[in-house]
């Protein structure tokens, strides 16, 4: 069954990324069980500045979930020297660098975006935002956010002739959908080779359960976090955030960061070091594996909550005055020159002395999953696992017993999917397939799907399962990435 959007949107689109990108033509369609996720981007040649890029990103949100669509790189002119020496971080990134079409009548340049990834119930309704990751020469960052879509409705139905059209008209580009390969060409195997296959255990078949946790690291006071240097500040941070999450004895699937900062000098000269300092974090994180999906963002100056902490204290000097200072004075054109004025300065050093020190801080959220114990396999499973373990993987002898437990006991997500691996590795897709078709979206299922959907030819799809394999730890998922990409 396929669902489109229904959705009116303005010819003209909307922008993003400080009004500089305008996007139109979105477009939401369920296909299966992926949903394709196409939009056109648009914008001046002046966009960036010579040797920035904008790392453009897509992003469903909803109740506090959240799933990252494929990013795309937007270069500034005289960048061709800087990527060559990045084309590493590229690969390990896996970027998609478009090349962009110029719209000669209207003197702007635009590419159009087209992704899949598995979909979920959870994104009916949810909110689509954009994330726009401003970087230059020397590596660091600044990222903005901005929301496109309030609520994402959908309607049943085929998609109409007129959608035909348009998606003929306007094919996305290489380098945002990967044009799909026969399995046997470009030295891709029919059969796949063992070590791409994810083999479950027979404990992995026990109920995942999931919750989300959130919480507020004061990096001002006893800690003194605020004041520590770059690298010990974000190993301080890594051992806090695995102090307070490792209580509840669970993975870490997702982790969101947010940085808040106060009033110390020059905004601008903040802003840059909040932007740094949020960048250097996501890097140290990422390194340290601490969640299957990351995301740290900052806020140079939290002047909304030092205005709501100023409400409250009734002992502030000029506490009226210096509300309306706060609220009616841009931080760019002297808030913090006409606060000082106060009551020959009296009012700011109690800001500072009082209030400042409260609004540094990290909140976090985190969705954490539990296996539970579960010990109602049939005994006559166990046994077969039992004795399947002890003999190598890849002999005949360990694939037929994972073949014959996945007959006997058809319902076994477990058995399904490892039988599905030794199928694999044998060459039989359609048999893989029939065993997979039951846990397409079964996290424990994205692996042996992803090298499914590779020797299949579908390159689009391939990648979609086996990101997601790896960001749960699968292993071989990276293995098999690393294939893909080559």
């Amino acid at each position: 069954m396929i669902i489109g959007l229904a959705m009116a949107l303005a010819a003209h689109g909307q922008r993003v990324y400080k009004e500089q990108i305008r996007v139109s033509a979105e477009r939401f369609t369920i296909q299966g069980e992926l949903l394709r996720v196409q939009m056109r981007v648009s914008y001046n040649g002046d966009v960036l500045n010579s040797g920035e890029m904008l790392n453009f990103t897509p992003v469903l949100k909803d109740d506090g979930q959240r799933q990252a669509l494929s990013s795309v790189v937007i270069n500034g002119k005289e960048r061709s020297r800087y990527e060559r020496r990045q084309a590493a971080l590229y690969k390990r990134q896996r970027l998609n660098i478009p090349v962009v079409k110029r719209d000669k009548r209207q003197g702007t340049y635009f590419f159009d975006y087209d992704t899949t990834i598995p979909f979920a119930d959870w994104m009916r309704g949810a909110a689509l935002y954009i994330e726009s990751e401003e970087s230059g020469w020397t590596g660091r960052s600044h990222l903005y956010e901005d929301k496109l879509i309030d609520h994402i409705a959908f309607a049943e139905g085929q998609p109409s002739a007129d959608d035909a059209v348009l998606s003929a008209a306007t094919p996305a580009p290489e380098q945002t959908r990967r044009p799909e390969r026969p399995a046997t060409t470009v030295g891709q195997p029919v059969a796949a080779p063992l070590h791409w296959i994810a083999f479950l255990p027979l404990s992995a078949t026990a109920p995942v359960s999931e919750k989300t946790v959130s919480g507020v690291i004061a990096l001002s006071g006893a800690k003194g976090l605020a004041g520590l240097k770059d690298k010990d500040f974000c190993e301080a941070i890594e051992r806090e955030v695995k102090a307070r999450l490792a209580a509840h004895g669970a993975e870490i699937a997702s982790l969101s960061l947010h940085g808040y900062g106060a009033p110390t000098g020059n905004y601008r000269r903040n802003e840059q070091r909040s932007a740094e300092r949020a960048q250097l974090l996501k890097e140290h994180l990422i390194a340290s594996k601490i969640a299957g999906m990351l995301s740290v963002t900052w806020t140079a100056e939290d002047w909304p909550r030092i205005i709501q902490l100023a409400q409250s204290d009734n002992t502030l000097t000029l506490r009226s005055a210096a509300l309306d200072v706060m609220q009616n004075v841009d931080i760019t054109s002297g808030r913090e020159d006409q606060l000082r004025m106060l009551a020959s300065g009296q009012t700011y050093s109690q800001l500072a002395e009082r209030v400042f020190p409260q609004v540094q801080r990290i909140e976090y959220t985190a969705t954490l999953q539990h296996r539970m114990v579960n010990g109602s396999e049939p005994a006559e499973l166990q046994s077969l696992y039992k004795t399947a373990t002890a003999l190598r993987r890849g002999s005949s002898e360990f694939n037929d017993l994972v073949d014959v437990a996945a007959r006997l006991y058809p319902d076994n997500a477990v058995a399904a999917i490892n039988a599905a691996g030794v199928a694999l590795t044998k060459g039989d897709l359609d048999k893989a397939e029939r065993y997979l078709a039951p846990w397409q979206t079964d996290a424990r299922a994205y692996q042996n799907l992803g090298v499914l959907s590779m020797l299949r030819g579908d390159v689009t799809k391939a990648e979609v399962y086996l990101k997601m394999a790896e960001a749960q730890g699968v292993g071989e998922a990276s293995v098999v990435l690393g294939k893909l990409n080559n």
